[in-house]
């Protein structure tokens, strides 16, 4: 099977490259320079127009088609509202769309929509506001730690808060917790890992942490909205136990390699559950699994 996946050029994507290699697809890399580590890595590469090319979903489709792409896994968030809408065309092509419906991605990309979905289902979360109240800024939409701004004295605050919200700052354990569900929305693998090393957003050391309180909530919040496939939920552990949620992320993130090697190639269970209706078989999970995150040169001539 030829699969596509997004973002190649970042330096965490060859786990996702090998997982699905090792389980005998081939890999259509893509990303929006000419090259980079991923598109040598994979065994296909498209080159992708930027997100506000007029022409980016016609170049995609047809693209598709010209790689004779099987099944997409997306990962970008600026890309997921417009997957989902060519859902329908896709099927039509054959290809295998693994994504959460278009109703879960509205609320989860959108972190004042998050918000509110936490407070309506009483979803421990911290104090958030679309005005100046708190000391941490993030945009309602962005992944990552783009574009985020810690201004704890007043005076520091960003006067235009448009596309922005302000969130009360947390000091504690900083958790991603890693979820596979299947088609129905049920939660097959729930996976906390505490993120030890955080380089511009991206966890660099982590180890897998059981907590059941963190599933336990975790599972509530699936029961409220349905999600198909990899996703990812962010929260703070405080030093009184209490568990903030943050934000989900409807998507696969860089730092799933430890939950994977921890339980399983979700990535093949994943595509075996869209395309045959095969049940995601749970394997157990390797509880204080570390992982040490380190770059890898790739080389062309």
């Amino acid at each position: 099977m030829r699969v596509l996946i997004e973002a190649s050029g970042g330096v965490a994507s060859g786990f996702m490259i090998h997982a699905l290699q090792q389980a005998g697809h081939e890999v259509i890399a893509s990303d929006i320079n000419g090259e980079n580590a991923g598109s040598l890595l994979a065994d296909d590469y498209i080159q992708m127009p930027l997100a506000s090319d007029g022409t980016l979903w016609s170049f995609v489709i047809d693209a598709l088609g010209q790689k004779r792409v099987d099944a997409v896994i997306p990962s970008l968030d600026d890309m997921l509202l417009g997957w989902d809408a060519h859902r329908v065309q896709l099927e039509a092509m054959g290809i295998v769309l693994v994504l959460s419906p278009k109703e879960t991605l509205v609320v989860c990309l959108d972190k004042w929509l998050t918000y509110q979905f936490f407070i309506q289902h009483d979803i421990p979360t911290p104090k958030t506001s679309l005005m100046p109240e708190y000391a941490l800024f993030k945009p309602r939409q962005g992944r990552g730690a783009k574009g985020i701004i810690y201004a704890p004295n007043k005076a520091d605050r960003p006067i235009d808060m448009f596309g922005l919200l302000s969130q009360q700052y947390l000091e504690g354990e900083e958790y991603t917790i890693d979820i596979l569900c299947d088609n129905a929305g049920d939660p097959v693998y729930i996976v906390p890992r505490c993120r030890q090393l955080v380089i511009n957003g991206k966890a660099i050391n982590a180890q897998i942490i059981y907590d059941e309180a963190m599933i336990e909530w975790v599972k509530l919040i699936c029961r409220k909205l349905h999600f198909v496939g990899a996703i990812n939920i962010q929260c703070f552990k405080l030093a009184d136990g209490r568990i903030l949620f943050t934000e989900i992320n409807p998507r696969l993130a860089s730092g799933m390699a430890l939950s994977f090697a921890a339980s399983g190639n979700w990535l093949v269970m994943m595509i075996d559950h869209q395309l045959d209706q095969k049940p995601i078989a749970q394997q157990p999970i390797q509880w204080g699994m570390k992982m040490y995150r380190q770059y890898c040169e790739v080389f062309s001539v």
